[in-house]
């Protein structure tokens, strides 16, 4: 179980019944001007109003017993209407039919940041 959303182990491969789910799992990251660290949730959250910006379009790109790739779309739409809308590659390793890690790898960096920082 990855939270309430089930890993799916299936014969060649993981595969995880709710990618769309995972983006709520991913790395901290500091507030401005704070030691508190965010989550990944309360950085996007607010970046993702509606489903239209949640909506990952997810895409097995590969799967093993231990690994999985999926290839999804990161969205975010700033108060200004300042948008974001990009491919995104993440790699989710899976141990014991749990979610065990997440890596993302984003087509445009710079893109993602400035859209971070630069709020709307």
């Amino acid at each position: 179980m990855i939270g309430s959303y089930p890993v799916c182990i299936t014969r060649g491969g993981v595969l995880l019944a709710a990618v769309a789910s995972l983006w709520r799992l991913g790395p901290p990251r500091r507030a401005a001007g704070s030691n508190q660290r965010m989550t990944w949730e309360q950085l996007w959250d607010p970046l993702q109003p509606t489903e239209q910006e949640r909506r990952m379009d997810p895409r097995v790109v590969a799967a093993t017993d231990h690994e999985v790739v999926v290839l999804w779309r990161q969205r975010g739409l700033q108060s200004s209407g300042r948008r974001l809308d990009m491919e995104t590659l993440g790699l989710y390793g899976v141990r014991d039919g749990k979610f065990a890690r997440s890596q993302m790898f984003y087509f445009d960096t710079a893109a993602v940041l400035s859209f971070l920082q630069k709020p709307g």
